[in-house]
């Protein structure tokens, strides 16, 4: 019994890993896009910015850091889809959430925080150094 347990506990403990890693990895770029805004727009004296605006913008500086070209949501998110904005002011609210959005995603790809989803990989077709040097190919 005590052989089970100690065989199936570090089994257990593995299998949350990938969830772990998932999870650290969107707070971190949230994180990222927290501080990311305070650096824009934390020196803002007396200009007002909407909730929406700021709401957008860290969800479109998130996209992109986590892969997205920042191109917008065809639709904005689930909370404006409640009855309470289903008028002028609702109307304001969804278009300053999609044009934070905009400068949101404009500000990750300036910083180039996109680009750390690139994964070095092999294009296809044959390498031209291999025509030059034919000992570099090995077969088995």
């Amino acid at each position: 019994m005590n052989r089970v347990i100690l065989t199936a506990f570090p089994l257990l403990l593995a299998v949350g890993c990938a969830s772990l890693q998932d999870h650290q990895y969107r707070a971190t770029n949230y994180l990222r896009a927290g501080v990311a805004w305070r650096q824009c727009h934390g020196q803002l004296g007396d200009r007002l910015i909407s909730s929406h605006f700021e709401t957008g913008w860290k969800r479109g500086y998130y996209d992109v850091a986590t892969g997205s070209d920042g191109t917008p949501p065809p639709v904005p998110p689930e909370k404006y889809w409640k009855s309470k904005y289903q008028n002028a002011a609702g109307e304001q609210a969804v278009s300053d959430w999609y044009c934070g959005y905009r400068e949101g995603a404009a500000a990750a790809i300036a910083e180039n925080r996109g680009v750390l989803h690139d994964l070095p990989h092999l294009d296809v077709g044959i390498d031209p150094r291999c025509n030059e040097n034919p000992s570099i190919l090995t077969t088995y």
